[in-house]
Order: structure tokens, then sequence, then C-alpha cells
């Protein structure tokens, strides 16, 4: 920053002591202005208004608050309302509830249907109800007509008569009903001896017919028991004789000349070192001796060699094992390394946040010491 130039006032200038105090002045506001911005964190990131903006934050909270305080107002007031409305809407019921029972016991104790003025014009049994003039004199006066057309004065005698009839016609169709149960039982156990009867005599069949078939199954198998041994012995004999002639045959051709291992007959006639290859009739005996000692030879090497094999694998198995347990102790070393570092770094981390909480434990008027200042133009671009 520029140093400011003299001022004039006038055509007169200031003295020199006034303008060294006002650029020392300057100087110490500026020093004092980064002492601030260096040493408040706050105010570090320059180029923000942090003032302004906890302002704006406060006033965002105080309208969330606000708004939150009316929401919850409005909630309460709502569930008031819904729990009064229900506590109306329950005294309604319960008063319709109770009208309606009492117009019930009303209607049931007061207004029966049989006391309607209506009643005996639509009343179903009007004509059981209605009587004979004999049968009540004391309501016939001097005047009253005691008889008229179409009147049945005999009722009850012809009731009590049809009665008697329908009694003795009911013990009629019983006698009868029961007359055909027992005829009914007797043709029933009829046909159930005649049936028992049928079944007797089929199970004596079925009998016969089964001690028949297990003697001639009985028969049969003795008979085939017969025809197998007999074919048994004759493939024996036929087996035997099959053999008998196979070894004489193999006999004779053992001790014909023709397979004989004659070596003269492999040798060649015009040069005695030269064999006749169609004459080959095996190795001699010192040849088959020959391979199979070589042979021999070859399965203990391979016996020899897969032993090598499994003391081999068994060494490198060991050397793994001895690998496997270096690399355990040598992770472990590793590890225990690392839970000292950790430890280390805990501990100088501890450190810098006490270090930390006593410097931020200085009032913000406080000046730093010399070693806060060393730390600053210690490299060059």
């Amino acid at each position: 920053m520029q140093d400011m130039g003299p001022v004039s006032v006038g055509a007169h200038e200031l003295p020199r002591e006034v303008k060294e105090r006002a650029v020392i002045e300057r100087r110490r506001a500026m020093e004092a202005a980064r002492r601030d911005r260096v040493l408040n964190v706050k105010h570090r990131t320059i180029g923000l208004d942090v003032q302004a903006l906890e302002a704006q934050v406060a006033a965002k909270k105080s309208a969330e608050g606000l708004e939150a305080t009316r929401q919850a107002q409005l909630d309460k007031a709502m569930i008031a309302s819904a729990h009064q409305a229900d506590i109306l809407q329950q005294e309604v019921d319960r008063i319709r509830l109770a009208q309606e029972r009492e117009l019930r016991e009303y209607r049931a104790r007061f207004q029966d249907k049989t006391t309607r003025r209506e009643f005996p014009l639509s009343d179903p049994a009007a004509l059981k109800k209605d009587k004979s003039p004999l049968d009540e004199p004391e309501k016939i006066g001097l005047g009253s007509a005691q008889l008229f057309t179409g009147m049945d004065v005999s009722a009850s005698e012809r009731k009590s008569v049809q009665a008697e009839q329908m009694r003795a016609w009911c013990a009629e169709q019983v006698q009868a009903k029961d007359e055909a149960k027992s005829r009914d039982r007797a043709a029933m156990l009829r046909y159930e001896k005649a049936q028992n009867s049928i079944a007797a005599g089929l199970n004596d069949i079925i009998s016969h017919h089964a001690h028949s078939k297990h003697e001639m199954v009985l028969a049969t198998a003795a008979e085939n028991k017969a025809l197998a041994d007999a074919k048994r012995d004759s493939e024996a004999a036929s087996r035997a004789s099959t053999t008998a002639l196979n070894q004489a045959e193999i006999n004779s051709a053992l001790e014909s000349a023709f397979l004989s291992e004659d070596p003269a007959t492999t040798v060649s006639a015009i040069n005695p070192n030269r064999p006749v290859p169609y004459h080959f009739k095996g190795l001699p005996q010192e040849y088959r001796q020959h391979i199979l000692d070589v042979q021999m030879h070859q399965a203990r090497d391979q016996i020899e060699a897969k032993e090598m094999g499994k003391a081999h694998d068994a060494a490198w198995e060991q050397y793994m094992l001895s690998a496997n347990r270096q690399a355990v102790v040598m992770e472990r070393q590793i590890e225990r390394s690392r839970i000292q570092q950790r430890r280390e770094l805990a501990t100088t981390l501890k450190a810098q946040q006490a270090d930390k909480k006593s410097r931020d434990a200085l009032p913000a008027e406080a000046s730093p010491d010399d070693a806060f200042f060393a730390q600053f133009g210690t490299s060059s671009r």
C-alpha cells in the first residue's frame, strides 16, 4: 500500500512532525487490522462479510422459529376443534339413540297391533274366534235371533265324530304299515338265507378249484424240475466232452512243430545272422527275463522318484510353514509399530489440542510472542 502524500492547506504546508505522526498512526492501524485478520479465524476468510451472514442466519432462524410457533398453535387449535367436534357428535349420537330407544319402547308398550281400531277388519283368525250365539246365552236378549241361515249348530259333535274317524283311520294305517314292515323283514330274512347258501356253495367251488390248481402247480413244478435236471445233466456232459476235445486240440497244437519255438526255424538259410520275420514264434526265455528285470528296475525307479517327490513336498511344506510363521511375526511387529505410531500421533494431537485451547483462551487483544512472528517469511518464492 502506497503512503499518502502531504496534504496542503491553502498555500501553507503541515509541519513535518504532524506528517510523520499521521504515517505512524496509519501503519499502526494497518498492523492492528492485519493482526486481527490473522489471529481471528472467523475474520481470516477475506472477501466474506461474516457479520452480515450471521445476521442473515439469525433472521432466518428467527423466522423459522416464528413459523414453527404459529404452526404449533394452529395444530393445537385444529386438534382442540376436532376433539370438540367429536364430543358434540358423540352427544348427538347418544341423544338420537335414546330417542329411538324411547320410541321403540313406547310403540311396544302402548301401540300394540291388536289395540288398533281397524284390527278386527284384518284379523286373520276372525272366523276362528267367531262363536255361536247359543254358546253364550247370557248375551242373548228377548229380541235376539238365535239361529241364522247357514249356521252349523252340530259343529262340535261333527268335529268329535270326525276326530274319532281320523283316529281309526290312523290306527288302520299304522297296522297296515307294521304288517308291511313284517312282510318285508321276513322277505329280507329269506333273501339273506338264500344268499348265504349261494355264497357257501360258491366258497366250496372256489376252495375245490384252488386245491386242484395247487395240485396242478405242484405237478407242473415237479415236471419242470425233472426237465431242468435232465437239461443240466445233458449240458454238463456236453461241456465236459467239449472241454476234453478242446484240451486235446490244445495239447496237439502245443506238441506240433507249427507252434514249437525252434530257434533253427527263425534263422535264414542264406544268412545265419538274418532272422526270418514270418517264422517268429516268440522271445527266448532269457529275453523275457531281461524284460522283466528292466520293468522291475523301472518300477523301483518310479517308487524312488515318488518318495523323493514326497520328501520334496514335505520340505516345501515345512519351508512354507516357517515362511508363514515369519510373515505372521513380521505382521505382528508391523501392527505393533502402527499401534505405537497411532499412540504417538494421538499424544501429538492431544498436545496440539491443548496448545490450541491455551491460545484460544488468550484474549483477542493479546499480542503474540516472537515465536509466532518467526514462522512467517521463512521461505521465498
